[in-house]
């Protein structure tokens, strides 16, 4: 599985979206953790600006004023979100990994990206 997770410093710049899409296009990625939007209201249109044309679930939390905010966003078809968790200062998604019939856990903090992958 190809997992892409960034701090994004911001997400505001239409430039940069365009930069990330092209770079999810070429690496096919099928999950993408961007952490540090700092924006408040993502819409559809900015998530398929950075996701490009292919079939996506997204889950995002706005910014409070220019601090935080996160998207997260995963190809449908190939990961089933079955539930997500939080505490303070974290956001985890746990998913089921349909081609292979493994379950796995998305767990970004401090920039690190875990991934547990749990044979059924």
């Amino acid at each position: 599985m190809k997992v892409f997770s960034s701090n994004m410093r911001g997400m505001g710049d239409r430039a940069k979206r365009r930069r990330i899409q092209s770079q999810i296009l070429v690496m096919r990625f099928e999950a993408i953790l961007f952490h540090e939007t700092k924006i408040s209201g993502v819409s559809r249109s900015t998530i398929r600006e950075i996701w490009g044309p292919s079939e996506y679930e997204w889950i995002a939390k706005d910014a409070k004023g220019l601090l935080g905010g996160f998207l997260y966003v995963w190809q449908k078809d190939i990961l089933l979100l079955k539930y997500t968790f939080q505490g303070c200062g974290y956001f985890g998604l746990f998913f089921e990994w349909c081609e292979k019939g493994f379950k796995c856990i998305l767990e970004p903090l401090l920039m690190l990206v875990l991934i547990l992958m749990l044979v059924l």
